[in-house]
């Protein structure tokens, strides 16, 4: 290793005034180690009973000295070993030393000192116990978060057995280029040699205020579990598994592992349910151009990161709890893409999906009924299902989630739904929605005007089911008939009023869509509605007649056109029409004479033969 002087290092960029003999800070709590009480069991058997991580870290307060606490934080880790190493961040662990001046603890700033610069970090941890400690703006607090996720032959039992701190330092260092207050957010991590006095920098990262706003401004705080994960990887370390196609790697996170890295030309890879006697229990991250079927074994409860943009199929073992923040986010072709899985088959068990985590091509997907929360932007893209169910404790739905319900035609939202936000489920308007009476999400769909049913349980919900023919791809729910696709190449087409002997009652968006050859369009008097541009992109399309009480449903900006075409068509209806309340972009509206269709559809289909 290399000593340097910490005033002539330009390379080492770590605030003076943590480099300034943080050893003493370590002798002072020694100190105060020694007149700590010795008697730890009443505080011991108080964690073994605590009902969870919670009450456990309540307990923390009634400690009578800096060793009481770290013997707590000891056993904490012990008894909650499993779920601090992928998770309990909502738990702080961080404490004020028992009944200790924060100012005795400050480091002293002009005891000058040398600093490290360490060759090799994974190798300074080896062999040491350590405790940790945080500095908050000059505060010194017991770093639990960390010490309780250090392996447990590094964790030292009390201030005596402790040769190393692991150090956090954050603070603010004011901007001198804004006009207004402004502070960068500083976050350092030291490990410090109790014995050779010896600072050794690990880990340096800084936030910058936004560019405006009110009040001082400062960088973003960067969360516990961010920090973390840098220590995690020098004191855990990481196993390679190779394979013909090439290697995953796995880090230790205790116990057990994740893995965080595939590499090389897969096409199927089967993850393993353990690797050197570690049980795999989450994926970190996959990143992965070639591969195609992620096979996961049981025992995987937690999804991180996938971004796999060839992957088409996966499957979610029994348990796996909860999908992260954009679990499938798909970096390829410069820019964000969605997923291509078409087909989720969620577990029960599963409970979480986070923020963007199932920003999906339209899919099929059933929910579990263990589901409580989904991120924004769930389902973004609409789902290939006619119906969906959220099971009984779901919270809600976060914006922009459902935003294209795509094939959706029913949906259950049960009484624990307690929000809807903006741009949900096409705000309603292409969707019949069923919930209990006077719950949420019935005075939401009320409010936008949706086709709501009261309805107390999912079982009372129809189940619509899709059928295809030559010419029409169909949804019957109940006594109706829900078009969605027009398949033929006919120019001229006339809506039949039933289809599997039902009344055909609904167009839905972009039923004719992307057809060249379509010119007459003629829709029935059984149909009671039509969705916003159910008719798009039909270039050749020349007249369309609608019945006077089929009404249109409504959207808000610039979805809300009767029709989307770039040339003008004549709609032919009544006079006094509902449909006329819709946007009329490219519409000249025509009165429907009766007989006139027929008329039409005669020439041009004389025109047409005459033609061939």
């Amino acid at each position: 290793m290399k000593r340097m002087n910490i005033f002539h290092c330009k390379e080492a960029r770590f605030s003076r005034r943590i480099l300034l003999s943080l050893c003493l800070s370590c002798a002072l709590l020694l100190s105060v180690a020694a007149a700590a009480s010795t008697s730890y069991d009443e505080q011991i058997a108080a964690v073994d009973s605590a009902a969870d991580l919670q009450e456990a870290a309540n307990l923390l307060s009634d400690a009578e000295s800096l060793d009481e606490q770290i013997a707590m934080l000891h056993e904490l880790s012990t008894i909650y070993s499993e779920k601090l190493e992928n998770g309990g961040w909502d738990v702080d662990l961080s404490h004020i030393p028992a009944r200790t001046p924060a100012e005795e603890l400050i480091p002293d700033p002009d005891n000058t000192d040398n600093i490290v610069v360490p060759d090799d970090i994974y190798a300074l941890f080896e062999n040491r116990k350590i405790i940790a400690l945080y500095s908050d703006s000059g505060s010194i607090n017991l770093l639990g978060d960390f010490y309780a996720r250090l392996p447990e032959n590094m964790q030292a039992g009390s201030l005596q057995e402790a040769d190393t701190v692991l150090f956090l330092k954050h603070y603010l260092t004011a901007r001198t280029d804004y006009i207004g207050s402004a502070s960068d957010r500083y976050y350092e991590i030291y490990l410090i040699d109790r014995n050779t006095h010896a600072v050794y920098p690990l880990y340096e990262t800084r936030t910058t205020p936004p560019l405006s706003g009110r009040g001082h401004l400062t960088g973003d705080t960067v969360p516990m579990e961010s920090l973390w994960r840098f220590i995690r990887k020098q004191v855990y370390g990481t196993i390679t598994v190779e394979y013909p196609e090439g290697t995953a790697e796995f880090r230790i996170t205790g116990k057990t592992c994740s893995i965080c890295a595939l590499n090389g030309e897969f096409i199927t890879y089967e993850i393993p349910a353990e690797v050197q006697g570690y049980p795999v229990k989450s994926i970190d991250l996959i990143q992965n151009e070639t591969v195609e079927t992620l096979i996961l074994p049981e025992g995987i409860e937690t999804i991180k990161s996938i971004d796999c943009q060839n992957l088409t199929k996966i499957n979610c073992p029994s348990t796996l709890k909860s999908i992260g923040p954009h679990a499938f986010y798909m970096s390829g072709n410069g820019g964000f893409n969605y997923s291509n899985i078409t087909e989720w088959n969620l577990n029960e068990g599963l409970t979480e999906i986070g923020d963007g985590a199932l920003r999906t091509r339209e899919c099929t997907i059933s929910l579990p009924s263990t589901l409580e929360y989904a991120g924004d932007y769930f389902l973004d893209n609409g789902v290939k299902n006619p119906y969906l169910i959220f099971p009984e404790g779901f919270r809600g739905l976060r914006e922009f989630s459902l935003y294209h319900t795509g094939h959706l035609i029913c949906v259950y939202c049960p009484a624990s739904m307690q929000y809807i936000e903006s741009n949900c489920l096409a705000s309603g308007k292409n969707i019949r929605l069923y919930a209990p009476e006077g719950s949420n999400a019935a005075r939401w769909a009320k409010s936008e005007g949706c086709d709501y049913v009261p309805c107390d349980n999912p079982d009372n919900m129809p189940r619509p089911y899709y059928v295809t023919d030559d010419s029409y791809e169909y949804a019957v729910v109940d006594n109706e008939v829900f078009i969605y696709r027009y398949l033929g190449n006919e120019a001229c087409v006339t809506v039949p009023e039933t289809l599997s002997g039902v009344p055909v009652t609904t167009l839905m968006e972009n039923t004719f869509c992307y057809n060249d050859t379509l010119r007459v369009l003629v829709l029935p008097d059984s149909v009671e509605k039509v969705n916003h541009n159910f008719v798009a992109s039909c270039d050749n399309l020349e007249a369309l007649f609608i019945p006077g009480t089929t009404r249109a449903s409504e959207l808000t900006g610039h979805a809300n056109n009767l029709i989307e075409c770039n040339h003008p068509v004549t709609v032919y209806t009544t006079e006094d029409a509902v449909c006329k309340q819709r946007k009329r972009y490219n519409v000249i509206w025509a009165e429907w004479v009766p007989g006139f269709e027929k008329e039409l559809i005669s020439r041009i289909e004389s025109e047409t033969k005459a033609g061939e």
